[in-house]
């Protein structure tokens, strides 16, 4: 029902086999953790925010009907998808992705300058990583030389070619969690939302 946010980090552990494949486990762990560090860095915390505020200013406009039981929709979402609860399932998508070395470079590229130039542009959805690589000229006249070089050598690296190659695919896994979970507190505000207003309007609900 509501388009869904987000692209940038996330990260991995598969659950189950701990006892019968520890080294697997501990380098998830490991991953997961690095994940966390990422997340942190780059501010995910705020960008899944207004994240959320954008997408259900979205859902408003789509159905006006519904703005006046905003806050209780709002509440439901801060609720039922607090971001302490979000960053462990990306951290678990994240992480089955990339390795915690490769996710602890891309933390460490994502603090310099360009890196955190680059991560803006493709959290607002205004770049995507794989056309560096594809067309890096086509990209060229959104940064200065100095940090389309610096841009290029990370990409170059084995952490930047497999940040590259599963950027997609954990934006996707992240967005699919997202809007599952979404859904899920939507219909049950609404729920909530429809007997409060039976209530306060004597069993006559107008939307």
């Amino acid at each position: 029902m509501m388009k869904t946010m987000m692209t940038a980090a996330a990260a991995v552990v598969l659950f189950g086999g701990f006892l019968a494949f520890p080294v697997q486990a501990q380098t998830n762990a490991s991953a997961i953790k690095a994940a966390q560090h990422l997340f942190v860095v780059v501010k995910a915390e705020d960008q899944y925010n207004q994240m959320m505020k954008k997408n259900l200013d979205t859902e408003m406009q789509k159905k006006p009907q519904f703005a006046q039981f905003r806050p209780q929709i709002e509440a439901a979402l801060h609720k039922g998808m607090p971001w302490s609860k979000i960053k462990v399932k990306f951290a678990q998508i994240y992480a089955k992705e990339m390795t915690a070395d490769d996710i602890d470079k891309a933390a460490e590229f994502y603090q310099s300058p360009a890196g955190g130039k680059l991560f803006r542009k493709v959290t607002d959805g205004s770049l995507k990583l794989d056309k560096l690589q594809q067309n890096p000229m086509e990209v060229a006249s959104q940064f200065s030389q100095e940090e389309l070089q610096q841009i290029m050598t990370f990409m170059a690296t084995p952490s930047g070619t497999k940040l590259v190659a599963k950027g997609q695919v954990i934006a996707n896994n992240c967005q699919a969690y997202v809007k599952k979970e979404v859904e899920k507190c939507l219909k049950a505000a609404a729920g909530k939302v429809f007997m409060e207003a039976m209530a306060k309007n004597g069993g006559k609900v107008h939307f």
